[in-house]
């Protein structure tokens, strides 16, 4: 479906068989296979590659006028030379995110959804540190502002200035350098081209996105009328390892409580967005964690390390199974019993609400070395195992809360000395795997 052809007023059904037809998340289709498992994340967000320092960022009161943004990885590349102000119009946003792309052409790529990069444009930026061959197969956070803001040009110069900081923090040793090789963020800038430069010029629509999957309730009388959410719509499902939405800079009172984000980084919660939202298309058609990001505006140092810490604790956020063995025992010559726990160590659910039930999968667990014959989930006290489906030699995972703990007994035949794993695969974490010993 083209993101500009004329489709028409949808309703609530209508939009729902779009979007089912284009969800890659729909019950009955299996998750597209992940990229071969690496060694697993180490618990600490510190990577143990050692990258050259960025150079330090001038302040933006400096002579020179602009506040020199320089890539770490730029080498002979030019480097960002911005001051942080919101661009005068569409074409010189265009301008600035070349920018971007030449002095982080390893790490930044805008992607136009709809319009013209002159006028009406709707932009996708995808920030990460990890090789671009391994963009498609880790997980991802999606940040944007809220429908009710809809997002302006001074919110997505403030959007920018956040990315700016990620990129170079990351290039370091600092916590952001591991999480940003181990997952991708996704940004929109805004969500309605044409008040990007004209806030008061357009009245805001009551209605954009479908919410639900049944007609009427929360998702508004015209779902996915307009070019720009139609084409935004088919991105976010064209990129199902999204786990984590956050919502730029707006406060929200969470659902019987009071408070919003602490200090600490963002606090966890479900906001209840208006009909036709964002962020109730993201929680029932996604499945996604919903977070507040602060955007501290600005390029000094107190509001870079504030940028920094918002960063890492939404980064930090994402779902990340981690599979310990607990006991290993030799059943018969070629047959051997391992028991073992697998964890999410993220904030977020691997899938959750409505979309859990359409896919009731979080992934897969297989064995690479040996083969998977039975296996068995830990009862309650732990001394009885009630027996799992096991089909053609892996074994499907229900999806993990955050901080979930299982256990499994897992029976594996194979030869005497064999090299073999546990692989743990899924659309919403990183592949991690353990090491077995068949002895």
């Amino acid at each position: 479906m083209s993101a500009t052809s004329p489709l028409g007023p949808l309703g609530p059904l209508g939009a729902l068989l779009a979007l089912s037809a284009l969800s890659g998340l729909s019950r009955g289709q299996e998750p597209p296979a992940p990229a071969p498992a690496d060694v697993p994340r180490p618990a600490s967000t510190t990577s143990a590659a050692v990258v050259q320092d960025p150079r330090p960022v001038a302040s933006p009161e400096a002579p020179d006028a602009g506040a020199r943004v320089q890539a770490p990885d730029a080498g002979a590349r030019p480097a960002l030379v911005w001051d942080g102000k919101a661009p005068g119009d569409a074409a010189a946003f265009a301008a600035l995110l070349e920018q971007f792309a030449q002095a982080w052409p390893e790490s930044f790529r805008s992607t136009l959804l709809a319009g013209e990069a002159g006028a009406d444009a709707l932009w996708l930026l995808t920030l990460s540190r990890a090789p671009r061959e391994r963009w498609d197969s880790l997980p991802a956070v999606l940040v944007a502002p809220t429908s009710e803001s809809g997002g302006d040009a001074a919110s997505a110069a403030r959007l920018l200035q956040q990315c700016a900081v990620l990129l170079e923090a990351s290039a370091g040793e600092g916590p952001l350098a591991g999480l940003a090789q181990h997952s991708v963020v996704h940004v929109v800038p805004w969500l309605r081209p044409a008040q990007a430069f004209a806030p008061r010029a357009v009245a805001p629509p009551d209605y954009e996105f479908p919410a639900g999957f049944a007609p009427g309730g929360e998702a508004g009388a015209l779902p996915l009328a307009s070019p720009a959410a139609r084409a935004l719509a088919q991105a976010l499902l064209a990129r199902p390892r999204i786990a984590l939405c956050a919502w730029s800079g707006v406060e929200f009172a969470p659902p019987g409580g009071t408070g919003a984000a602490g200090s600490e980084g963002p606090a966890a919660f479900q906001p209840r967005g208006r009909p036709g939202s964002l962020q109730n298309f993201a929680r029932d058609y996604l499945g996604t964690g919903v977070r507040l990001q602060r955007a501290p505006a600005g390029l000094e140092l107190e509001a870079r390390r504030q940028a920094e810490g918002e960063w890492a604790a939404l980064l930090g956020a994402l779902p990340r199974l981690t599979v310990e063995l607990e006991r290993a025992e030799r059943l018969r010559p070629e047959l051997w019993s391992f028991e073992v726990r697998i964890t999410n160590q993220g904030q977020v659910a691997t899938l959750q609400g409505a979309a859990a039930l359409r896919e009731p999968r979080a992934g897969w667990l297989t064995l690479e070395g040996a083969e998977l014959v039975a296996a068995g989930a830990a009862e309650k006290d732990g001394a009885e195992h009630a027996a799992l489906d096991v089909r053609g030699g892996r074994l499907a995972l229900a999806h993990f809360a955050p901080g979930a703990v299982r256990r499994l007994r897992l029976v594996v035949r194979g030869q005497e000395a064999a090299a073999a794993r546990v692989v743990l695969q899924g659309l919403r974490f990183e592949s991690s795997a353990l090491p077995l010993e068949l002895r």
